[in-house]
């Protein structure tokens, strides 16, 4: 009687195990932001500060997980994007076709930094149905109200940037139907 206990534990044990290693990459993720939307990020050149977004698909399951920073340091936003890359490169995505494909050798820390300066960006990375982006850029000017309560629009840079890992598998859920053309 002892031994068939502790081989229905060993099963039990052994479909529990399996359950946490199949579950998707996503819901991994969503998992970890579902309590709490404020993000914080701390780098060598100071903390960054985002809000996070579970998107859903009709099914209510976990399709995207969004991160929303703004008002950045460039060289905290730069070093952190460029670490995040590396990794998702480590972890198997790839250079998506045309959104910023990247050499191998290519100094990411620095052609962010610049890129930041001067324009917005979409980077995006792809591995199976899973996907990477990371977005970002400087919005050039912002409607502000001077001293007499008139509405004025100033030229001031806000710098942002966004990173979002999704599951194309998950889109549109149970009732998504195939495009045909």
């Amino acid at each position: 009687m002892k031994s068939i206990n502790i081989l229905i534990i060993i099963i039990l044990a052994t479909f529990q195990i399996k359950a946490q290693t199949n579950q998707a990459e996503i819901d991994k993720l969503a998992k970890l932001y579902k309590d709490s939307s404020d993000v914080v990020i701390y780098t060598t050149y100071g903390e960054l500060k985002g809000h996070a977004t579970i998107e859903k698909n009709n099914d209510s399951l976990p399709q995207a997980v969004l991160i929303h920073f703004e008002g950045v340091n460039i060289d905290a936003a730069s070093e952190f994007l460029s670490n995040l890359i590396k990794k998702k490169i480590s972890q198997g995505y790839q250079s998506g076709e045309g959104h910023g494909m990247l050499p191998d050798d290519f100094d990411i820390e620095n052609r962010l930094k610049n890129t930041f300066s001067y324009s917005t960006f979409i980077w995006t990375y792809k591995k199976g149905n899973m996907y990477f982006i990371a977005r970002g850029g400087n919005e050039e000017e912002v409607t502000l109200k001077n001293l007499k309560g008139e509405t004025e629009t100033v030229p001031y840079y806000i710098t942002w940037f966004s990173i979002e890992t999704g599951d194309n598998s998950r889109k549109g859920g149970k009732q998504a139907k195939e495009f045909k053309f």
